[in-house]
């Protein structure tokens, strides 16, 4: 099964300081519930998030002292803890080469006459440039905080490279193309992307078209799938949420054409990653299969 890895920028930069200027609690509530959104689906899928630790420190030190005497601000570092309690410091276990040095190419900057090569000093970009370089996988994502502007604005991905001093090294330079993610769509659309493939498998117990399911099933009444094609049932599949951490591993979602919750049952760890579906009767049944935080956030997506 392929691992998704998620790398949180730094907090303490600039761009990230700049899009909490206000000093509200209303602006700090915002950047922790749309940060905890982007992480969300990492989790779900249990995937690897990685922070900096050092950089967590350096962020809520520079918050406390900004807003010590102001009442309405609480603990930063107890809120950011809630939200990566689930994450990993990539600071227990780095992977950046002491005796290279890393930076960010800025191609736009350089054809204008501008210097467009900057140091990267030990951050989560220099980390995250090594792994990509050691690993060669694409399943590896920078989640860039919620900002106003950020420095890579406009750019598809982020240039990078290794280096070193010593001329005699034939590997180097070599450069990474760093994919990032600025909002929850993206993250989702990217983790539809590079997570494994999911497929349709058509059940003859729960037949097809809302026909061809078997009566009963040891006493039960069976669930029908009303999909009239494998392939409409696909696309369902496709966008349907799940969460890894709970014992189950199904998925589900809503069907607007015919006005009925679905539910993808994982049938096991085949090769092909393979599913097969049927649609809940009524909303009432649904709710008893679904978890509560699944069920909210498809009635907000179709707005049901």
């Amino acid at each position: 099964m392929k691992k998704l890895h998620a790398f949180l920028d730094n907090l303490a930069q600039t761009y990230v300081q700049e899009s909490l200027g206000e000093n509200t609690t209303e602006n700090k509530r915002h950047f922790l519930q749309q940060l905890s959104q982007m992480l969300e689906p990492f989790y779900r899928e249990k995937g690897n998030v990685f922070y900096d630790k050092n950089d967590i420190d350096a962020f809520c030190n520079f918050m406390h002292e900004l807003h010590e005497d102001a009442e309405y601000m609480t603990n930063w570092r107890e809120q950011l803890g809630d939200i990566l309690q689930n994450a990993l410091s990539w600071r227990e276990k780095p992977a950046q080469d002491t005796q290279a040095l890393y930076f960010f190419w800025d191609m736009l900057k350089e054809l204008e006459g501008k210097k467009g090569i900057s140091l990267l000093k030990d951050n989560t970009l220099s980390e995250l440039t090594e792994r990509l370089l050691q690993e060669n996988s694409p399943c590896h994502i920078l989640v860039m905080p919620p900002h106003t502007k950020n420095p890579y604005e406009g750019k598809e991905s982020i240039a990078t490279f290794k280096d070193t001093y010593e001329t005699q090294n034939m590997t180097l330079p070599a450069f990474a193309k760093i994919q990032y993610a600025t909002h929850k769509l993206q993250v989702l659309t990217w983790i539809k992307n590079h997570r494994q493939p999911l497929v349709m498998n058509k059940s003859n117990k729960h037949g097809l078209d809302g026909k061809g399911a078997h009566k009963l099933n040891k006493g039960d009444t069976v669930s029908v799938l009303y999909c009239s094609t494998i392939e409409e049932a696909q696309k369902l599949l496709d966008d349907a949420i799940g969460d890894k951490r709970l014992l189950e591993r199904n998925l589900f979602n809503y069907d607007e054409k015919v006005g009925k919750f679905i539910a993808f049952f994982d049938e096991g760890d085949t090769p092909q990653n393979q599913y097969h579906a049927f649609h809940f009767e009524t909303e009432a049944d649904a709710i008893k299969k679904i978890p509560n935080e699944i069920m909210k956030e498809l009635k907000e997506k179709y707005d049901l």
